[in-house]
């Protein structure tokens, strides 16, 4: 029966190895990683380096090459266990590397200086080195649903395959003919060694994608991190006035295209400067940070809410004509009169301004705007504390969407 020659394939293995080390080691150096390649790449190189020991065979006693380059195989698996388990948030295992190290030295050591049995060392390396990969497949396969990607099961797979193989050698060498040494012809052995090959290539691989794929899952979280903060109030955590304007614009067009209600509703803190004043901006802080908690809690789904600057804030009704917005305004303005913030031991009060508007069929975003400024302005000059609609109407009712359950008015000052 035709074999490989063991010899060719362990150089075309060192070779290979070497190159995949380099190639690890550059992508580490040169672009973003995550902890845990820096251990694959140091995996790899102490791999490839246990099999360099086998041109010392023959040179010096085979205890040295043998044990040395066998130990450098099994730790070079642990070591990409170890930057596995670093990469996926778990700690380390030091006491079982520990003992497979001992493990496996003591095994060695014995079938070469004691009872120099090749099959029993090979059987040995090999049902060691299937357990190694046969736990760098579960790291994968335990890797919570929402967190699992394709990489994580093709990972898992591909070790466990290893692993696999390496069983099936121990075995099948173990219950095979007697051998002498290792490069001795055998078609067990010369397939072993080109699983070897393909495995090499194969983990490298995928090392690289894992690292890629968390790089492209941090650049898209970043990205969807940097739109919300753009488009974010930072002191309130409503919409700001970029985000405000940009889904205006695009309700105002939809809205005229298919002839659906659209309402605006701008509102104004009553004396806002008083708060500043009185309480310091701390004190107003809190007041807008609050406020804005209790309109966003009253808000429907499909509306938006922003703080278009200072204390001016803004709500986008769809689907509401402007007897709709009416009570929605209303049902804000008694909300924020019956806001009771607590600060320093001191209770803070405030009422609003609210002007309501409806989209015309022939309106600018612009011309809306400033229609419902104009309201908001009559609001102002009208008392304050009110709401002035475009309609006329007075509105009296809550709107049915809500869901704010006032809380009994036991407040003393108002500012």
């Amino acid at each position: 029966m035709r074999v490989l020659d063991l010899y060719t394939l362990s150089i075309m293995l060192i070779v290979m190895c070497a190159a995949l080390s380099v190639a690890m080691l550059v992508a580490w150096r040169a672009n973003k990683t995550y902890d845990g390649f820096g251990w694959w790449t140091a995996g790899n190189l102490v791999g490839a380096s246990g099999f360099v020991f086998i041109v010392f065979r023959g040179l010096v006693p085979d205890i040295i090459p043998v044990v040395a380059g066998n130990m450098m195989s099994v730790v070079g698996l642990l070591v990409a266990l170890h930057g596995i388990r670093i990469f996926l948030g778990r700690g380390g295992l030091v006491y079982f590397n520990v003992a497979i190290v001992a493990l496996h030295f003591l095994t060695s050591i014995y079938y070469v200086g004691v009872d120099n049995n090749t099959v029993m060392r090979i059987a040995c390396g090999s049902v060691i080195t299937g357990a190694i990969t046969a736990m760098s497949a579960n790291e994968f396969f335990v890797v919570p649903k929402d967190a699992k990607r394709f990489v994580h099961k093709f990972a898992g797979w591909l070790f466990l395959g290893f692993s696999l193989v390496m069983f099936f050698r121990g075995i099948v060498t173990f219950a095979a003919s007697p051998i002498d040494d290792l490069f001795v012809p055998s078609w067990i052995q010369s397939l072993s060694f080109v699983f070897f090959n393909l495995f090499a290539v194969l983990w490298t691989f995928t090392y690289m994608v894992l690292n890629s794929q968390r790089l492209q899952e941090d650049l898209e979280t970043a990205q969807i991190e940097l739109e919300r903060l753009a488009t974010t109030d930072y002191l309130t955590g409503l919409r700001n006035n970029r985000a405000f304007f940009e889904r205006a614009a695009t309700e105002v067009v939809r809205s005229q295209r298919h002839a659906l209600p659209l309402s605006l509703v701008v509102f104004d803190v009553d004396h806002f400067k008083t708060v500043n004043d009185t309480f310091g901006h701390p004190g107003g802080d809190r007041m807008l940070r609050e406020l804005a908690a209790v309109c966003a809690s009253m808000t429907r789904q499909n509306d938006m809410i922003a703080r278009l600057g200072g204390e001016e804030f803004g709500l986008l009704l769809t689907h509401a004509d402007i007897k709709a917005a009416g009570h929605a305004a209303e049902n804000f303005r008694v909300a924020i009169e019956q806001l009771i913030v607590e600060y320093e031991a001191e209770n803070i009060f405030v009422t609003a301004s609210f002007g309501v508007a409806e989209l015309r069929q022939d309106d600018t975003l612009e011309g809306f705007l400033a229609r419902a400024d104009s309201c908001l302005y009559q609001a102002k000059n009208a008392g304050r504390n009110c709401v002035v609609s475009e309609s006329g109407d007075i509105p009296h009712s809550y709107l049915e969407s809500t869901n704010f359950i006032p809380p009994p008015p036991t407040f003393e000052h108002r500012v």
